[in-house]
């Protein structure tokens, strides 16, 4: 009942997956002492698991992973299966390392070099990720099949995961090498026995007590300020901002100073006026004289909605085009404050269509307004960049090809580049406007407009 399906292990040879005879043989062998806590063997699943644990972490426990009846085994049996097969996880991210790593080849060194490097958007097919997140997945490829190749064969042994060494890698690879050397040897040392916070903590006290440049990194650290925007799954947002902490603590004052100004007016709690203070400045920032444009298009906040929901007759969610949904009574509170909003009305008999003049280079306004509201994300495998930040392309160079909707799609810059120079190419269904990825290698991978009725 487990012929014909083979597993690569790592000493060179196939072994097939367990036949009948086979699965007799284990089901019948007594359970070593150290395993004496389990189950009494009769006809005990729990024997495929302490063999895999005999065996370590290979492609082969895996098989017998796999063959033991999860319903069958004891609990204890369950627990040490499952921490068996953690540890044949990171074997298999080892493994997956070395292909990524041959796939990519050395890391370039020219500017030349780097931008004819198109090695991430095979990586980025192949694994179904973003091209950026593939970016990631090789610079960690290139560590550990590089400088710390001890990490990687911890790894492939079960000892390290995958999240901790590409914490490691990330924080030591400025050191020299002699240190580097030190530190990764302590760390691994006690890998095995920590999770990601404990393994994070010894990485900074590591680093604390024996790296020279810690302190003039840590003042480097506090100019890289972040601020980020989340949108959340119950109609809320999460505005991030990170930096020097007397600038930080200074937002702050201000934001509770005009809290308690606005007291008498507002009411509610500080949080809440602190929150409208912000809103109110960038309502401010975006209407007033001088104002910021995209594409020719004032900046505002789009919400697609039905005629019906406007006028309070369903209630309906309300979508901000790539960003996420909010209840139809936020939408209608926000026009009858007189927000600046551009509300775009969809139908099932109707689209959103204006008509341009084709023979001009120029992406016009509307023309750029239409395509960022039909694509909401860069029409590009796996991106996630907003189509107002991308490139419009004319997929047939202009003048052979229309400035129209037909002929004109957002790419982000990192797809746009592999298509005019990486022999990417690119076909536009022009029903559909759904976008036919090529690669050089023949991977091919389709993007869709963004489907208003069932999302992405």
């Amino acid at each position: 009942m487990f012929e014909g399906v083979w597993f690569g292990c790592d000493d060179g040879e196939e072994h097939p997956q367990l036949s009948d005879a086979e699965y007799a043989e284990i089901m019948n062998e007594p359970l070593p002492a150290e395993f004496a806590h389990l189950k009494p063997l009769g006809v005990d699943p729990d024997v495929f698991v302490v063999q895999a644990a005999q065996a370590g972490p290979t492609l082969q426990s895996l098989a017998l992973l796999a063959a033991a009846p999860v319903e069958g085994l004891s609990e204890t049996g369950r627990s040490l299966a499952l921490a068996e097969l953690e540890k044949v996880t990171n074997l298999v991210e080892a493994l997956k390392s070395r292909l990524i790593a041959a796939i990519a080849g050395p890391a370039p060194c020219t500017r030349a070099q780097t931008l004819d490097d198109f090695a991430a958007q095979e990586v980025a097919v192949a694994t179904r990720c973003s091209v950026y997140a593939a970016d990631r997945k090789i610079a960690l490829a290139r560590a550990l099949n590089g400088r710390f190749a001890a990490t990687r064969e911890v790894m492939a042994g079960g000892g390290i995961s995958e999240a901790q060494a590409k914490v490691m890698t990330e924080a030591f690879s400025h050191l020299p090498e002699e240190l580097r050397e030190e530190l990764e040897a302590n760390l691994l040392k006690f890998s095995h026995r920590q999770d990601l916070t404990k393994f994070r903590a010894s990485i900074r006290r590591w680093l604390a007590k024996k790296d020279p440049t810690w302190p003039r990194r840590a003042e480097q650290a506090r100019r890289q300020v972040t601020v980020e925007h989340h949108a959340l799954d119950d109609g809320t947002g999460e505005l991030m901002i990170r930096g020097p902490l007397e600038h930080t603590h200074l937002i702050n004052l201000a934001l509770a100073a005009i809290a308690q100004q606005t007291k008498p007016e507002l009411g509610g709690t500080v949080a809440d006026r602190k929150f409208a203070a912000l809103r109110d400045w960038a309502d401010a920032a975006l209407t007033g004289p001088g104002a910021p444009s995209c594409h020719g298009m004032p900046i505002r906040v789009q919400m697609i909605t039905h005629p019906e929901t406007i006028l309070g007759h369903d209630e309906t969610p309300v979508e901000i085009p790539g960003v996420g949904m909010i209840p139809a009574s936020g939408m209608r509170w926000a026009l009858a404050d007189g927000a600046d909003l551009q509300a775009l009305l969809v139908t099932k008999r109707t689209g959103y269509l204006q008509a341009v003049d084709p023979t001009i280079y120029q992406i016009p306004p509307q023309l750029a307004d239409l395509l960022i509201s039909r694509y909401i994300t860069s029409a590009a495998p796996h991106s996630n960049v907003a189509a107002a930040g991308c490139d419009l392309d004319h997929n047939m160079p202009h003048p052979r090809g229309p400035t129209d909707e037909h002929n004109v799609t957002p790419f982000d810059r990192r797809w746009h580049r592999a298509k005019t120079h990486g022999k990417w190419t690119t076909t536009k269904n022009p029903d559909t406007g759904i976008i036919t990825w090529h690669s050089p290698t023949g991977l091919t991978i389709d993007i869709d407009p963004y489907n208003y009725r069932t999302g992405p």
